[in-house]
């Protein structure tokens, strides 16, 4: 069904992307449409641009008109196709649309935003509320009265061109051999697109319509071969498409044309955090055989008299790092961990306290210390040692933080060079976790 003032263009850019259509609507994903006007350069706006052009150019400081003629048309499509998409202004031109300048700022540059804002309402093709409260309310813009009729009278037409998904330019770090290697792997990595999208249509009763559409994005870029890849300068993990693809995706996946098997250190930031023992103590060998066995989060889970599955696996790793790496200050809002910790590892507990509380003390954000500590140690062996390893070896692979894809016929050759990695760097024997992606 198309609706009025939209083609079936746009009809179909909607119902593919539903979050335009919610009242959380994003305007930075405007950078992703393409919209012209029907007569936009030739007929009535452009007249009325030019009309007495030289005082109001003169008075807006615009020296070049022909440079601003597209960010004129950024701020009309705007106003105009959030009015159409937005429910709180239901379709009515006459309503003041919320624009962030920020946002404005990106979309049209910050030396165009105030100078291309002050011509159009000077020249009376937008009008403005200037209802601004700082931190609460941007001002409203609408298209001039003119315009709105033409709009109303079907005269005036806007029309997506074209949809572009993701255009940013992403950074690529290839500054290490582990970096290249990785890339050149993530460039071998298909996707099966119509079964991705049937898993994305499946979590849309569960997940918010800007999350779907960021799944779609993630999929687009495997798809379009347009890949990014970081390595955080804080904690040293890397991140990529890869990284960002849900679990429930990553069995869409194949390297090489071959289907994956995730291999996981288990408890792997548990296992680390035995490095803050200074000294040996009858503590510190049952702390380290509990994490070493893999089964940390199964003692919490029986302390606590839970049943345990995947769900309290989960909702056990999200409290227990939530107590770990906040602020010691916070201690009280997850009692029943810091409980755990108390009656089964006192010293443990009280490491972790100082180590939060002594390093950095003066920054205000001194207890984000120990997860970058900990994901510092994590990514020295996983990609400094590992990958770099690998690459030597030929074998294909790609990581997920603490985790390895690879294929089945070499899962015991990771497992074999990350447990030696670990005992070599720690002095650390971890549990290896091996689960098929399909």
């Amino acid at each position: 069904m198309v609706r009025k003032h939209l083609d079936s263009n746009m009809d179909t850019y909607l119902f593919k992307f539903k979050s335009y259509q919610t009242n959380n609507f994003n305007l930075k994903q405007l950078r992703n449409l393409n919209i012209s006007c029907n007569f936009y350069v030739n007929n009535l706006i452009k007249s009325d641009i030019l009309l007495h052009k030289d005082e109001i150019l003169d008075m807006c400081k615009i020296k070049n008109l022909d440079i601003y003629l597209d960010k004129f048309l950024i701020w009309i499509s705007n106003i105009w196709f959030l009015t159409i998409t937005d429910r709180r202004y239901n379709r009515n031109f006459d309503n003041y649309v919320c624009l962030s300048a920020k946002i404005m700022e990106q979309l049209i540059g910050i030396q165009y935003r105030t100078k291309s804002k002050m011509f159009l309402l000077r020249k009376g093709i937008i009008e403005c509320n200037y209802h601004f409260i700082k931190g609460h309310r941007c001002m409203g813009f609408r298209l001039a009265k003119k315009y709105r009729d033409l709009l109303k009278e079907g005269k005036l037409k806007f029309h997506v061109e074209k949809t572009r998904i993701n255009t940013k330019k992403y950074s690529l770090d290839l500054s290490t051999e582990a970096l290249r290697y990785l890339n050149e792997q993530l460039n071998n990595v298909t996707i099966d697109e119509k079964k991705a999208e049937k898993l994305i249509k499946m979590q849309e009763k569960d997940k918010s319509n800007t999350a779907l559409d960021s799944y779609r994005f993630t999929v687009d870029a495997f798809v379009n071969k347009r890949h990014y890849q970081i390595r955080s300068k804080k904690c040293g993990r890397v991140f990529n498409h890869i990284t960002n693809l849900p679990r429930f995706l990553r069995g869409t996946i194949k390297l090489y044309g071959k289907p994956l098997y995730n291999v996981d250190i288990k408890s792997c930031q548990p296992l680390l955090l035995t490095l803050l023992y200074n000294k040996k103590s009858k503590e510190n060998i049952k702390y380290k055989s509990l994490v070493e066995s893999g089964s940390f989060y199964q003692s919490i889970c029986s302390y606590l008299k839970w049943k345990w599955n995947e769900k309290t696996k989960e909702d056990i790793k999200s409290i227990t790092w939530k107590y770990a790496f906040g602020r010691n200050e916070n201690k009280k809002k997850n009692k029943f961990i810091d409980d755990y910790f108390r009656d089964s590892f006192p010293e443990l507990r009280q490491l972790i306290y100082e180590f939060k509380l002594k390093l950095f003390v003066k920054e205000e954000r001194s207890h984000a210390k120990l997860p970058i500590f900990l994901q510092k140690m994590e990514s020295s062996a996983i990609i400094d040692e590992l990958v770099t390893l690998f690459s030597k070896l030929k074998i294909p692979i790609l990581t997920i933080h603490d985790s390895f894809l690879c294929h089945k016929e070499d899962i015991e050759i990771v497992k074999q060079y990350t447990v030696q990695t670990f005992q070599k760097m720690f002095n650390l024997t971890p549990s290896i976790d091996v689960k098929s992606l399909t």
